[in-house]
Parts: structure tokens; sequence; C-alpha cells
């Protein structure tokens, strides 16, 4: 038993305290013992080194005052086993011991490899992951080409609407990814919005001439489609009426909205407009307003910077930093947009520029473009679709044949939705989470379509509407 350790009970021979100690063969732990006789704490070391020594076989005989404690079964059966493996052959032993050391070594080995390649699977599924589709951006401008092997028809040069026509092939998605479907070449122009339309419009149509060019020589001459939503079909009827080098045949006017800044944000004039120029105005008597509202519009800034933080560590799959983050980039750019529009508003401008009834005389004077489209929703009520064709429409009005040498032809199509409906995205990602699409099943997957159809049915009559206008005009050689 040398060497090996064990509980025992010990009497004190001086006060009769019963107290326990471990032995080990050759020392015993030091015991601090209190001699309540004497009221003085006194080390007890050797005293307490020879009763321990005195109850080990082979060191002098055995103490009557140690009684063991009493040993558990488990403890008996290790003691067992580990008597039984010194008997064996030393030779055997070791062998046993490194093929025991080599198989636990090989199941950690596949264990761990089969760990990675999980993880690999599941970091590869989510960098399948596109939600930013195959866009190119270039001086300003969202370039999307046809299906791989389709000569282009037509260029359709896009406009979106105020704040969301920042990021134009995010928030009108669908709706631009539909039309390359069909054969067209897209360049979706990104602008600031402001309340200055004429500087709007010159940089809208100086950002398109700098890839027009080199889209004529890639694809060669192609015919150019205006294509506007919002604010962006006003922009687009600005250009054709008081920049003589834009130059259209064919323009396509969704939801024309040329209202006064109080008609075309709600409760402008009520409330909003007023509560800007008081906390802009009275800055220097209040900063503390102007500063809260500054730190509310830089939250989007402060939340991309974090995330930024985090997809920088490298431990994420590269979706977080090819997807995720700028697509949280691009949606900061829309806040990034109100601060300026509150500035001129606490300068004192109250209404853009130029003003709607100005926008109304130059387009019915100069307007050039032959073959208008103009395209409204029933449940609109800020599009002003109605009076622009009523005055494009005019036969009193010589602007296109004066211009072109011809008479202008309008189409209105009045369609079911709302004056976001260019603007509706895919609820299911359709084809943009590869690993769902096998792994939904077969009833969930009768469910969706019907729920995607619900959804989309008005952005996707809009795509075919426009698709076959231009198609008509293409087989006529219109445009």
């Amino acid at each position: 038993m040398k060497g090996t350790m064990r509980m025992a009970y010990v009497s004190c021979a001086p006060c009769g305290v019963r107290q326990s100690t471990w032995g080990s063969g050759v020392h015993a732990r030091r015991f601090r013992h209190n001699d309540s006789r004497q009221g003085v704490a006194q080390w007890r070391c050797e005293w307490w080194k020879q009763q321990v020594l005195a109850c080990v076989p082979g060191t002098g005989g055995v103490h009557t005052s140690i009684v063991p404690r009493r040993q558990s079964l488990s403890s008996r059966f290790m003691r067992m086993t580990t008597t039984a493996a010194s008997e064996a052959d030393p030779s055997d032993s070791a062998a046993g011991t490194q093929a025991q050391a080599s198989s636990e070594q090989t199941e950690q080995g596949d264990a761990s490899r089969r760990l990675n390649a999980t993880v690999r699977e599941i970091f590869d599924a989510i960098d399948s992951i596109n939600l930013r589709g195959n866009w190119v951006f270039d001086s300003g401008n969202y370039i999307l080409l046809p299906p791989s092997g389709t000569r282009p028809k037509a260029v359709i040069h896009f406009v979106g609407g105020a704040f969301v026509g920042r990021i134009p092939h995010l928030t009108y998605q669908y709706f631009l990814e539909s039309l390359a479907a069909e054969g067209f070449l897209i360049v979706a122009t990104a602008y600031d919005i402001g309340l200055n339309h004429m500087l709007i419009t010159d940089d809208i149509l100086t950002k398109f001439d700098a890839v027009a060019t080199g889209l004529a020589l890639d694809y060669g001459a192609l015919p150019v489609v205006s294509v506007g939503h919002s604010a962006g079909a006003l922009f687009h009827a600005l250009g054709l009426s008081l920049f003589p080098s834009c130059q259209r045949s064919a323009v396509v006017l969704i939801s024309f909205n040329n209202n006064q800044l109080s008609d075309a944000i709600p409760l402008f004039k009520e409330a909003l407009g007023p509560l800007i120029s008081q906390a802009y105005a009275s800055q220097d008597a209040i900063p503390q307003l102007r500063q809260s509202i500054q730190s509310l519009l830089r939250v989007p800034a402060q939340a991309e910077q974090f995330a930024q933080r985090v997809v920088e560590s490298d431990v994420l799959p590269t979706f977080f930093k090819s997807q995720f983050l700028p697509t949280l980039r691009d949606a900061r750019r829309i806040f990034e947009q109100i601060e300026p529009i509150f500035d001129d508003l606490a300068g004192g401008n109250q209404d853009f520029y130029p003003s709607p009834s100005d926008v109304e005389l130059a387009i019915r004077a100069r307007f050039s473009a032959e073959h208008v489209l103009a395209v409204k929703y029933g449940s609109d009520p800020i599009d002003a679709t109605d009076k622009l064709v009523s005055f494009l429409s005019d036969p009193t009005d010589s602007a296109a044949s004066s211009i072109t040498g011809s008479t202008r032809q309008v189409l209105l199509r009045v369609l079911k939705g709302g004056h976001a409906s260019p603007a509706l995205q895919d609820p299911f990602l359709k084809n943009r989470i590869p690993f769902l699409e096998n792994a939904l099943p077969e009833a969930l997957l009768g469910v969706r379509e019907p729920a995607r159809q619900c959804v989309l049915s008005e952005v996707e009559e809009t795509v075919r509407i426009i698709a076959e206008w231009i198609d008509e005009r293409l087989e006529s050689n219109d445009i």
C-alpha cells in the first residue's frame, strides 16, 4: 500500500478531538490543531506525523485511535483493476494502451473532418445567397444585361422615385430584372432627391452620357427608351423638354407626379414644414433640437459601422461581406438624403424648382418625344398622369410636330395597383436562396406560387405592358 492515499480519523492525544487526515506512505498533511484546554493555537506537525505513520503497515504498528473510513464500491473496483493491470504482462499493457490511443486519435480526426465538412457546407449554402443580383455599378449608374446569349433589343434608361431612386437596383429590383429578362439592357441612374429639379435632371443626364458611349461600342447602336416612375417620370419629362441634348423617340412615364411639395408629402404644410423650419431656425437658441434630429438620422450609419467591425473578423461566411454589408450601406444612402432637404427648407425654400406650373408650360412647349406610354394605377391619390396626358394629347400643341416633324402618339394604360406597385418585391426571394429551393416541401411550393402571384401581379402586368409596347415600336421602326 505504499504510495496510495487513504482517509483516516485520528484522535488527538492531548484533548481527545477527533480530526480527519490524509496519510501517504512517508508523509502526512500538516494540521493546525487548536488546544481547547490551553486556548492557544499550536502546531502539532510532528505529533500528527508520528500518529499517521504508526497506522501505515511497515512503519511501526497500528495506532488504536485511527478508524478507517468505509470504502465505496467504485474505489474498491478501481483498486482491483489497478492491481490486475499491474500483474499483467507489461508489454501487452503498453501495446493495448498504444492501440487505444491510436484508435481515439483516429476517431477524433474523423469527427473533426466531419465537423469541418458540415461547417463548410453551411458556409457554402449561405454564400450561395444572391440578394443583389448581377448589377454592375458605373459612373452613378446600375447596369444590368439581358440573360446570357441574348443580344439587347434596346436600352432602357430608368429613373426611380424620390429617395428610393438612390438605390434603384434594390428598390426596383424585381421590376427591372423582369424587364432585363425580356431582352432589354437596363441602365438605372441613381440620384439624390432635392428641391432643385433642374440640377437633379442635369445630373441624371450627365451620368447616363458617361456610360452611353461605352455601351454603344460594346453592343452597337441601340434605341434608348426612357422609363421613369413618380419623380423619375417628372425628371425624364423635364429632360425631354428643357435639355436639347436629350433626344428620345419613346418614353414611358409611370405614376407621373408634378405636385407641389405640400401635396407630394402628406401633412407637410400643416406640421412637417413648420416643425423643420422652427427646429433649424432656432438651432442657436436650442442647439439640442437639431443635434437630436441629426443623431436620429445617423443611426443607419452607426449600424453600418458596427456591422462592418463584425464582418471584418473573417469568421463569418463571405456572404456578409459581399452581400449583407453592401446592402446595408445602400440602405444608409436613403437616409442621407433627408438632412440636405431639411437644410433647404430651413433656408426658406418651401417648394420645388421649377414650380409645377412652370414644368407644365415647359412640357407643353418643348416636349420632344414622339411616342409616349403613360401608366397609372387605380389606387394612386398623388398621380398626375391624367393631366399630363391631357396636354400631351392636345391637338393645339404643335411641339412634337415642330421638333420631330411628326404627330405625337400618346397611349394611356390604367392598371390595378397603387403608387408603389413598380417597387414591389418577391416576398419569397425565389431563385435567390438556392438551398431553400431544394429544401422546401412540395406542399409549400404549391402554396408559394399563388402567394407570389398575388403580390407580384401588379408589377408583372406593368412589365408586360411596357415590353409589348416597346416591341411594337421596334417592329414598326418607330424608334
